[in-house]
């Protein structure tokens, strides 16, 4: 049987972003997987984190969930790091797939490949960049569709129609991704929030009525069993990306894992009650039964000054079920076999009576 380790490291501050590590180990094989990287600033952390824990710099599996730069920009850091050897790189690119788009109809006023390849290197800058940087270092790039095995994991999600489905419609590029980081949309979300609250009983819900990016539901989503625990890692795909991957997986029971990654940092745009039914199971009649449930293990990955992750509807949401709910804003969460002995270790969320209305 396979053991395992599985970190989430803590990312960002005022920004949240995901840089998770899975080491598995079966008859002496052992395989290392970085899925994403953060922003670009946290390549010192991740590189202390392989010395401190593995003794080496060696990443046999890296995976980028999708293109924004929250889960990006770190990955690239590491590619212009030849101390750090990467084997294998598991990443969607579009432009790989503008035969498909252009002769499958979906650009009805574009007919040339190569307008729109070049296009979409443009839109995507950065990821034109990792895929440029890992050519020049001579490191094996593979599709991760719907049904490909990575390491452990299989993939649930994207199947390559829903992928395609998902770029045709795409309106986000390369500088609406920096803007939505600003300075000045941060303040604007922040007050947002602030300004949304209100208290509400037990058992009361509220998502978003808006759905999240087609980047963000091309997410890589990953699903394993390993040393009797299944693990279920979403990136920031949001609901229509969940609800593929459940049928494709088709669960025979619920909850569908053990530990589960919560998309989008928590983010009420990627959720719904419906899809948590399905991932979870129902909610529960009171708080002291949900608290002694213990469910399942729902890691959110959330800068420790970030003022909008995790929104209240989703720690509610998930704590109405049964879930135990743990973030990265004061340290890394870690599950598996070996011991962290001087880790920083990541909070419990508390059940919030607050919610956004």
């Amino acid at each position: 049987m396979s053991t395992y380790d599985l970190d989430f490291l803590a990312v960002g501050e005022t920004t949240s972003g995901d840089a998770i590590f899975v080491r598995t180990k079966k008859d002496n094989n052992e395989v290392i997987t970085l899925v994403d990287g953060g922003y670009a600033g946290e390549v010192d952390n991740i590189e202390a984190f392989m010395d401190k824990w593995y003794k080496k710099k060696v990443i046999d599996n890296m995976v980028l969930t999708h293109g924004d730069r929250d889960h990006l920009s770190g990955l690239v850091q590491i590619l212009k790091d030849e101390s750090i050897q990467v084997n294998t790189i598991w990443a969607l690119f579009p432009w790989h797939y503008a035969d498909d788009l252009i002769n499958g109809n979906y650009f009805e006023n574009r007919k040339s490949p190569k307008w729109l390849e070049d296009e979409l290197k443009r839109q995507y800058d950065l990821l034109c960049e990792f895929e440029q940087l890992a050519i020049n270092r001579g490191i094996k790039i593979k599709s991760p569709f719907q049904g490909q095995c990575i390491g452990e994991f299989k993939v649930l999600s994207p199947s390559k129609k829903f992928y395609l489905d998902n770029i045709a419609s795409s309106h986000k590029t390369a500088n609406e991704n920096k803007e939505r980081i600003s300075g000045k949309a941060l303040l604007k979300s922040t007050f947002s929030k602030v300004a949304d609250m209100i208290e509400r009983d037990w058992g009361y819900e509220t998502f978003s009525s808006e759905s999240t990016s087609s980047e963000n539901n091309n997410s890589v989503i990953q699903y394993a069993s390993i040393g009797g625990k299944k693990i279920l890692l979403t990136g920031d795909a949001g609901v229509e990306a969940l609800e593929e991957a459940i049928k494709y997986l088709q669960p025979q029971s619920l909850p569908i894992a053990d530990i589960f990654q919560v998309p989008h940092h928590g983010s009420r745009r990627n959720l719904s009650s419906d899809t948590l039914d399905k991932i979870i199971g129902p909610k529960l009649a009171t708080y002291s039964e949900a608290k002694n449930a213990d469910k399942i293990t729902a890691i959110i990955s959330a800068g420790y000054k970030d003022p909008n992750h995790p929104r209240n509807a989703v720690l509610r949401a998930l704590i109405h079920r049964g879930a135990s709910v743990f973030g990265t804003r004061k340290g890394g969460y870690h599950k598996g076999h070996s011991s962290r002995n001087d880790w920083h270790p990541a909070k419990k969320y508390d059940y919030p009576k607050n919610t956004e209305s």
